[in-house]
């Protein structure tokens, strides 16, 4: 298998958000996966005030280990995320650094729009640069109508394109977890409220 070419990524994640008081909050995720036969993993934390009226103002944290067939390493990334609710629409931003073992530290960044056109349905697009490797990303997501095993269920498409002939696509389906309450609100009073 080389780094290069088309290959199969697989994983799960799971992440949990902690309130703190009215308007902080913190949420916490980890993913473990493999892309073409090589395992990685990895956490972060996200710690943001938001007011669901305005918008959101965060500060980013991440580790995590992968390995190649150039051997492993281990991976650290920083930075803060912008969010801001204009009716229907949500601009977003985020920008930081990541270091991968002893290689020189990188930046990034990504600068987008969302859209609902109903409250269960999200249309996003955005650009993104990742240590100089850019392009444009899309998504929809939706929620379904009915709980999964009295669980809210989101399912969604996203996919990218850019330079260095980089493009994919991925598919998602989410369980949400929660109280009643938290499981009967809308997908847009979700991003807006919740995570």
């Amino acid at each position: 298998s080389t780094l290069y070419g088309s290959q199969a990524i697989g994983g799960s994640t799971g992440s949990v958000a902690f309130p703190i008081g009215h308007s902080f909050g913190l949420f916490t995720e980890g993913t473990a996966g493999s892309i073409g036969g090589y395992g990685f993993y990895q956490g972060g934390t996200n710690l943001y005030w938001r007011d669901p009226s305005l918008g959101l103002v965060g500060a980013t944290g991440q580790v995590g280990h992968f390995n190649t067939s150039f051997g492993d390493a281990n991976f650290a990334s920083g930075g803060a995320n912008f969010e801001g609710y204009f009716g229907r629409f949500t601009a977003f931003a985020t920008v930081g650094a990541f270091g991968v073992q002893s290689l020189k530290a990188a930046g990034y960044g990504t600068i987008g729009t969302a859209y609902y056109p109903t409250d269960n349905l999200q249309l996003a697009l955005s650009g993104i640069d990742v240590g100089g490797s850019s392009g444009v990303q899309g998504g929809i997501e939706y929620l379904l109508p009915e709980k999964v095993q009295g669980m809210a269920t989101t399912v969604a498409v996203d996919g990218f394109a850019g330079n260095h002939g980089m493009s994919g696509v991925m598919a998602r389906l989410t369980l949400l977890f929660g109280p009643k309450i938290a499981n009967n609100k809308t997908l847009i009073e979700r991003r807006r409220q919740d995570d």
